[in-house]
């Protein structure tokens, strides 16, 4: 079952291109609840910029989480 998943994430990875980052950005903000930071990564993916976790782990570095 885990093989199946991380195969449709490889798909969608390949698709998306900066799904991932996306994917890194939620699980940050599901343990710190910043929604704010899923947000802003998921515009700059959506722009195709590629840093999606580059905020997340700025303001996690802030916060000393």
């Amino acid at each position: 079952m885990g093989l199946f998943i991380a195969l449709i994430l490889i798909r969608l990875f390949l698709f998306f291109g900066g799904l991932l980052n996306v994917e890194i950005a939620l699980k940050v903000t599901l343990v710190t609840q910043m929604f704010v930071v899923a947000d802003i990564s998921i515009k700059l993916v959506g722009n195709g910029l590629h840093f999606g976790s580059v905020p997340s782990t700025w303001l996690c570095r802030e916060k000393g989480i």
